[in-house]
């Protein structure tokens, strides 16, 4: 008789890429959904899957975690930014049956945050913008001093700012004044914001490595794409994207991610450099990405690689 295998468990609306492809594998598969996610309950494909509108309360999470163990063993994945820093912070409480690569001993808070994100890849020796921190506006007249304009204005964390303002999370300043007032509301939330260089180059210049890295160095998926379209346009997620060899923004993910001892789920963007064709940092999402079905339709099983690396199933070479 065939083993169960584990159950997976996706906190946020990035499950949605995970079900079809890891149900025709037999793996039982639970999406908790955010209560502003209650969309995600209504999808059909979700039906059977996800679990409804949960409340946002931690030890209401908690407890449903707890009733999911009790199903048997299982693995815990991140589909969203909060969903990561949740599963960091209560990882102690969580049954040890539900496995996650978050602890809060691991390195995905540190990528999460721009700001220790470009600390971390300057140690490693990753090519990122000119960056200056900006957290009170005691310090905008120097910082806006010492920018060159045209400059990237962004949050540290993005998911806060998008819970506040929006999806227009990325501003571009084309002078001082400029910048003061597009800093203005995140400052006066008490947001970290950061200022940095604009990378010349067109939308398809924006490329992603998609990574999972092992305890032990290796890595059993690696993908890249390339963005061609945007929300919102210029600056904003992906919203059109293809598959694509990346080998500049390839090495530098997986440099990053080697010095900074992470395991787990990465999703490295960089912008190519129009002037010198170096890929630049721009940052990492540690969680299932929007693209990540697209690691199922080019053909490199990126849902079933995820899952089974986290749940311990020998798995064979990636295909191409």
């Amino acid at each position: 008789m065939t083993a169960r295998l584990p159950q997976a468990i996706v906190v946020g609306p990035g499950g949605m890429t995970m079900i079809g492809t890891l149900a025709r594998r037999g793996v039982p598969v639970r999406v908790l959904a955010f209560p502003r996610q209650a969309w995600v309950a209504r999808s059909r494909m979700a039906e059977g899957h996800v679990l409804g509108r949960l409340p946002a309360a931690r030890e209401e999470w908690l407890s449903t975690l707890e009733r999911l163990a009790e199903r048997g063993p299982g693995v815990l994945i991140s589909g969203s930014d909060r969903a990561t820093e949740f599963l960091v912070a209560e990882r102690e409480r969580i049954p040890e049956t539900l496995r996650s690569f978050e602890s809060p001993g691991s390195a995905h808070l540190r990528l999460m945050d721009k700001g220790t994100l470009y600390e971390l890849a300057e140690e490693a020796g990753v090519r990122i913008p000119w960056t200056l921190r900006l957290a009170s506006t005691a310090e905008l007249e120097e910082v806006s001093e010492r920018a060159s304009y045209p400059c990237v204005l962004k949050p540290a964390l993005s998911h806060v700012w998008r819970r506040l303002f929006g999806e227009h999370r990325v501003l571009l300043a084309r002078g001082p004044e400029e910048l003061a007032r597009l800093a203005a509301p995140g400052l006066e939330a008490g947001l970290e914001l950061l200022v940095s260089e604009y990378v010349p180059g067109p939308e398809r210049n924006l490329e992603n490595a998609v990574l999972v890295r092992l305890a032990d160095g290796s890595y059993p998926l690696a993908y890249g794409l390339r963005r061609l379209r945007q929300y919102p346009p210029g600056f904003g997620a992906s919203a059109l994207t293809e598959s694509a060899e990346a080998p500049g923004t390839m090495r530098l993910g997986r440099s990053l991610l080697d010095a900074a001892g992470f395991a787990g789920l990465a999703s490295v963007q960089t912008k190519i450099d129009e002037r010198s064709g170096e890929a630049v940092l721009i940052e990492a999402n540690v969680r299932v990405p929007q693209h990540f079905g697209l690691g199922e339709a080019s053909g490199v099983e990126a849902p079933w690689r995820l899952y089974a690396s986290l749940a311990g199933l020998e798995l064979g070479p990636q295909p191409p």
